[in-house]
């Protein structure tokens, strides 16, 4: 009898336990914290972001966050050897962030080590269900470094269906000559 009364007391405590507290993920908190360096992010004053960033992994060097915006303002300022190293420690914490994926397979591309890079964006288009343009362009461009020119043109065409005008720009200049499309996949030789 008391240990069902004490059931029907602990019911409706944990719901409201539930109700009233913070449902807020760790990298809403992380943007949250690090609010001010994400301003001189948008602002694109790089050089001091880096600076706070740089004291925030100090202070917080297990969050996934601020390691991966580290990367975000080395990636900025062209330091591509300390971006992949950030972004290599924020996937080391966070294996499931697929715009460090997309970043780190820009920073192999800007270095020319395009296998690399195209592990790297392929990752990125799996962790975004293949729902991100940016990624499925990026990975077209590393496929076309690679020879792949059939599944760079499909990557673009997906990312083209969901907005992605650079993709058409990479469509007509990789695949038309005075424009004519070279060949439609779907519809043989034009």
């Amino acid at each position: 009898m008391e240990t069902v009364l004490l059931i029907l007391l602990a019911i409706p405590f944990l719901v409201l336990k539930y109700l009233f507290s913070n449902h807020e993920t760790l990298a809403e908190k992380d943007r949250r914290r690090f609010a001010e360096g994400l301003e001189l992010v948008e602002e694109r004053q790089l050089d001091t972001a880096l600076a706070y960033f740089t004291l925030m992994a100090q202070q917080f060097p297990k969050s996934a966050t601020v390691h991966h915006l580290k990367g975000h303002c080395n990636f900025g300022l062209q330091n591509y050897y300390s971006a992949l190293y950030d972004l290599n420690v924020s996937l080391s914490l966070d294996n499931t962030n697929a715009e460090a994926y997309l970043l780190k397979g820009q920073c192999h591309f800007h270095l020319q080590e395009f296998n690399p890079a195209f592990l790297e964006f392929d990752k990125a288009v799996w962790h975004t269900r293949a729902q991100h343009p940016d990624a499925l362009r990026w990975r077209g461009l590393a496929r076309l470094t690679q020879g792949q020119t059939e599944q760079a043109r499909q990557d673009f065409e997906k990312a083209l269906a969901m907005g992605d005008e650079n993709a058409a720009f990479h469509l007509n200049t990789q695949f038309t000559r005075n424009g004519v499309r070279l060949r439609d996949s779907r519809n043989g030789p034009h």
